[in-house]
């Protein structure tokens, strides 16, 4: 039988808002069999994958990051449905795969035009769902560029980089 049910819940540091404060309950989530995990870095990721949630017949956790809450951003008048368990190719490259989701996927752009003044093409994924995550376009990535980067603000013990980085070291 299925459970139709969506949970909005922040995360992130920074703000000193809300009971979680600086938590970041994800990989937790991600942990708990049957749930599916979500995490937006945009507005229009936002809008595309709260569609997609709304209309599981399982239950979603969709984290935002409190940081993100204030960002405008112009979006199109259409805006597709992101299927779950599907990751952004946002920028190209050759160098470097660098993963991340959520806010931190800012921090990536940014360091990776940084990276690229000096002549490192940095690939940028953005995770989108943590649970189901897309580890073929994780393994696509390193494939291409043989280093992999995962950014992201949580856990590092048991947590979703160390789980993106254990499957790409088998």
């Amino acid at each position: 039988s299925s459970v139709p049910m969506v949970l909005r819940t922040p995360h992130g540091g920074g703000l000193g808002a809300g009971p979680q404060h600086s938590q970041c309950l994800e990989a937790w989530f991600a942990h708990v069999p049957g749930l599916k995990v979500v995490c937006p870095s945009d507005p229009a990721s936002a809008y595309g994958l709260l569609r997609a949630a709304i209309a599981d017949p399982d239950p979603v956790v969709f984290v935002e990051n409190k940081a993100l809450y204030a960002m405008k951003a112009d979006v199109p008048a259409e805006l597709p449905v992101i299927p779950l368990g599907q990751a952004a190719t946002l920028r190209e490259g050759r160098d470097v795969s660098i993963i991340a989701y959520g806010a931190a996927v800012h921090t990536a752009l940014a360091a990776a035009s940084q990276l690229a003044g000096e002549g490192v093409e940095a690939e940028i994924l953005d995770l989108r769902s943590i649970q189901p995550w897309d580890e073929q376009a994780v393994l696509r990535s390193l494939a291409k560029t043989h280093r992999l980067v995962v950014v992201h603000e949580a856990v590092e013990a048991f947590g979703v980089g160390a789980e993106i980085v254990a499957r790409m070291a088998d």
